[in-house]
C-alpha cells in the first residue's frame, strides 16, 4: 500500500524534471482551447424545454459494400435544456429515426423500453431516457449552471439509405419531449439541426397529495409493477427488496424470469426468496471486483453477470432458513391476477448487492436499468426505465 501511495508523487516529479530539461525552443506554451460554439438562437428564445438533434459530420460507408442498400456510420447529439421555472424530472425524448438505424451507443441515456444496445431503432423511432443524469434543474435553482440544467447525449450507430451530404444530413423525421404534462409543436429543421421547444401544460392533472413531494415522481400504472426498494445501506453494499405485482385483471405469469443490467459493476452476493439462473462469479474473480475486494471469498457470492437473470424458488424452499422464509416468495414463478387471488398476485425476493468505486458510501446508489421479464406461455412485457418514487416498505 505504501508503494501505491508513492507512485503519484514519483510520476509528478519525473514529469517536472522532463519539463525543466526541455530546450527553450521546444518549451512552447500550449495553445488556448477553442471556445465552445454559441448556443443556437432558438434555444435562447425557448422558455420551456428545448430539445435538439444535431447530425455530426462523417457518415462513411461501412462493410459490406452494397450499392442498392449501403450501410453508413452515423453520429449525432441529442441535447435537452430546461429553460423552464420547474425542474424536469426523469426526462424522456423521442427520436424519430427513419433510415433503418441501428443504435450502437448512447453515452448519457438508455432506451426507455429496456432494450440493450445495439438495438434496431429505425422502424418506429425510439425513446431515450436520461441516465445517469435523469433530472434537469432550473437555471434559477443553479444560478445558470448548464451542467445541471442541460444534458447532451452522443449517439453513434449505423444506418441505411442515401449517402449523407451537406444537403441531406439524414436527420430523424421528428423529435419531441415525452414527459407527461408538456406540449410540443412539430419539430423544425435548420441545416443539420432538428429542434423543438416544449411548454409545460398547466392544465395537466395535479398528482395526489402524497405524490407531490418534489423528490419523487408519481407512480405509473401497468400490467406489471416492479418495485426496487433499498431496505438497508452500508458503505460497500446494500440490501434490496424486489416486488413484482400483477395488476392485470385476467392475465397470469408463469415461471417468471426477471433480468436487468447493472450500470456500475455491482454484483449479487446473497439472495432470499429467489435465485440466479446462473451461479457464476468468474467475472468478479478476473475483473475489477476481484481487484477491489481482495479479501472477499467469491465462492460464497452468487452472480457477477452484468445482466443477471433471476428465477423464483419452488414451494419446497418456502421454509428454508437460508434462502426462504420471506412473505410472497417461493411459488415457482407463478403470479396470479388479483381478481383470482390477491394473496398470490405478488412475488417478492431480497438480495445483498455489493457496490464498486466511486459509490462506496451509504448514499451512493445507482438503480439497475434495462429491465425485462418473461414467462412460460406469456407475452413479452415491455418495461420502462425506472422512476424514483416513494418507498413501499
Amino acid at each position: 500500500m505504501a508503494r501505491n501511495g508513492d507512485r503519484p508523487y514519483s510520476l509528478s516529479f519525473l514529469i517536472l524534471l522532463i519539463t525543466l530539461l526541455l530546450p527553450q525552443s521546444l518549451a512552447q506554451p500550449a495553445a488556448p482551447a477553442p471556445l465552445p460554439p454559441p448556443p443556437p438562437p432558438q434555444k435562447a428564445a425557448c422558455n420551456g424545454v428545448f430539445v435538439s438533434y444535431v447530425a455530426n459530420g462523417g457518415g462513411s460507408a461501412i462493410a459490406p459494400t452494397n450499392p442498392s442498400n449501403q450501410a453508413y456510420r452515423f453520429s449525432g447529439a441529442v441535447t435537452v435544456t430546461n429553460n423552464d421555472v420547474k425542474e424536469l424530472k426523469a426526462w424522456r425524448v423521442f427520436v424519430g429515426f427513419q433510415f433503418d438505424e441501428v443504435l450502437v451507443s448512447a453515452d448519457k441515456a438508455v432506451l426507455d423500453d429496456g432494450s440493450p444496445l445495439p438495438a434496431a431503432v429505425g422502424k418506429n423511432g425510439t425513446v431515450l431516457a436520461g441516465f445517469p443524469q435523469s433530472d434537469l434543474k432550473t437555471a434559477i435553482q443553479t444560478a445558470g449552471d448548464s451542467t445541471q440544467t442541460e444534458v447532451q447525449v452522443q449517439l453513434i450507430g449505423s444506418r441505411f439509405g442515401p449517402p449523407p451530404n451537406d444537403t441531406n444530413p439524414a436527420l430523424p423525421a421528428n423529435i419531441t419531449l415525452r414527459n407527461a404534462g408538456y406540449s410540443c409543436p412539430d419539430s423544425s429543421t435548420q441545416g443539420n439541426m432538428l429542434w423543438v421547444c416544449c411548454q409545460r401544460n398547466d392544465t395537466a392533472a395535479t398528482p395526489p397529495t402524497d405524490q407531490q413531494d418534489s423528490n419523487f415522481l408519481p407512480r405509473q400504472s401497468g400490467d406489471l409493477i416492479i418495485m426496487y426498494d433499498i431496505l438497508s445501506a452500508y458503505d460497500t453494499n446494500y440490501l434490496a427488496q424486489v416486488a413484482i405485482s400483477n395488476n392485470h385483471p385476467l392475465a397470469r405469469l408463469d415461471n417468471w424470469q426477471l433480468s436487468w443490467e447493472w450500470m456500475r459493476d455491482e454484483f449479487i452476493f446473497a439472495m432470499r426468496g429467489a435465485y440466479p439462473l446462473l451461479v457464476d462469479t468468474s467475472e468478479c474473480i478476473y475483473g475489477s471486483q476481484g481487484q477491489h475486494y481482495l479479501q472477499m471469498d467469491f465462492s460464497q457470492a452468487l452472480n457477477c453477470q452484468r445482466r443477471p437473470t433471476i428465477i423464483d424458488l419452488p414451494p419446497t424452499r418456502a421454509n428454508d432458513s437460508a434462502i426462504g422464509r420471506l412473505p410472497f416468495c417461493c411459488r415457482n414463478g407463478t403470479i396470479l391476477p388479483p381478481n383470482m387471488d390477491p394473496t398470490k398476485s405478488t412475488s417478492v425476493f431480497q438480495m445483498q448487492v455489493y457496490k464498486m468505486p466511486p459509490d462506496l458510501n451509504r448514499t451512493g446508489f445507482v438503480p439497475p436499468q434495462n429491465w425485462g421479464i418473461v414467462g412460460t406461455l406469456n407475452p413479452d412485457f415491455q418495461c420502462s426505465s425506472p422512476l424514483q418514487v416513494s418507498d413501499c416498505v
